[in-house]
């Protein structure tokens, strides 16, 4: 069976597993043990969403108990709502009830959802307990490895309270990426394409010609190795990110993204916008940084190859004005483009710029 380790090491010098393949559910709890962050621990509370999460907590329930480990479930809704004060304190009181302590674990199976809302509870808990992160949707995959900020939400706005939080150890099992549904595969998709574009020149060649076999999650199933790969290739590229500090690749297409995600009224899936936002990066990218039209186009026949059709000419006034909007909130005054393959740079773009350059553009 495919799998994968990968290293990552955090600017502090910290460094955690991650183990992406097949079948690695019916192993954690023996892996696990073997972690130096968690030698300590006896109990682990198991956080998972009702989607996918829910579908396998029995099976890695059964994992962490055959290894000695007082496993115990906790269930969180579906969506957004999870991500607020009122769901972490319930979860703080678990917790406690439990009697989870300063060497014990979260263990968090599921999407970067559940995630944002478990992690940001062990992080803030008796001063912060350790947490596994167990992704079960791609994008989880590619964006939990190198840790972040988990963020909650407020009435007044999104992510306004957010708290460091760094897994000690990352399992990836591909069995579990076969039954997510087509639009977290596709957002998986999109972010695999980000990825190759802006770091790594081979990875693109390589997702060029992989594409049509990962444009289903059925193929996490009948092609576990491809999808193995394809998500190792972009945890390394963002472990090497994190390890110079240059985060610019994450950023490419996003305002873009946004601004057609605000221009359709929030009707194009975020998958959608942000492969579209990608085609308005490199189509303006040639324009104004001088990347190579035909990478461009290569990029274009690889988002289709990947399912990701044009959504068509956009008005040019509408999306301009959307975009103005997302840079005043975000308080920016440069996006990421493309000089190059694996060379994005910060570039003043004003609406009126965007205007001109999407005009006609079909994305």
């Amino acid at each position: 069976m495919p799998t994968t380790r990968i290293a990552v090491t955090l600017p502090d010098g910290a460094s955690h597993d991650v183990r992406i393949g097949t079948g690695l559910a019916d192993s954690l709890g023996a892996r696990l043990a073997q972690v130096p962050a968690l030698a300590a621990a006896r109990r682990i509370a198991l956080v998972a969403d009702g989607n996918a999460g829910l579908r396998y907590l029995p099976r890695v329930k059964a994992a962490l108990t055959a290894s000695g480990y007082a496993a115990s479930e906790i269930t969180l809704p579906v969506g957004e709502g999870v991500k607020t004060p009122e769901v972490v304190a319930e979860l703080w009181q678990a917790f406690a009830a439990l009697g989870l302590g300063p060497g014990d674990a979260v263990a968090v199976l599921g999407g970067c959802t559940v995630w944002q809302a478990a992690a940001f509870a062990a992080a803030t808990y008796r001063g912060g307990i350790a947490t596994v992160a167990l992704p079960t949707t791609p994008a989880a995959a590619m964006q939990l490895p190198c840790g972040g900020s988990a963020a909650l939400d407020l009435p007044q706005g999104k992510g306004l309270v957010s708290a460091a939080s760094v897994p000690v150890y990352v399992s990836c099992d591909v069995d579990m990426l076969a039954s997510v549904p087509s639009e977290a595969w596709r957002s998986g998709l999109a972010l695999a394409a980000r990825s190759a574009l802006v770091t790594d020149e081979d990875g693109l060649f390589w997702l060029m010609e992989n594409a049509p076999r990962l444009a289903s999650p059925a193929c996490a199933e009948t092609e576990p190795g491809v999808v193995v790969e394809m998500l190792a290739r972009v945890v390394v590229a963002e472990a090497d990110a994190l390890a110079t500090g240059d985060a610019r690749s994450r950023g490419v297409g996003d305002a873009f993204a946004k601004a057609i995600c605000r221009a359709t009224g929030g009707k194009t899936p975020q998958a959608d916008a942000l492969a579209a936002g990608l085609r308005i990066a490199a189509a303006l990218s040639v324009k104004e940084c001088g990347l190579d039209a035909q990478a461009a186009s290569a990029l274009d026949d690889m988002l289709s190859d990947l399912g990701f059709s044009s959504i068509g000419p956009l008005g040019a006034d509408a999306v301009a004005l959307a975009f103005a909007g997302v840079l005043k909130d975000e308080g920016e005054k440069t996006v990421p483009l493309l000089a190059d393959v694996a060379m994005p740079m910060n570039v003043p773009v004003t609406p009126a710029r965007l205007q001109g350059a999407i005009r006609g553009i079909s994305c």
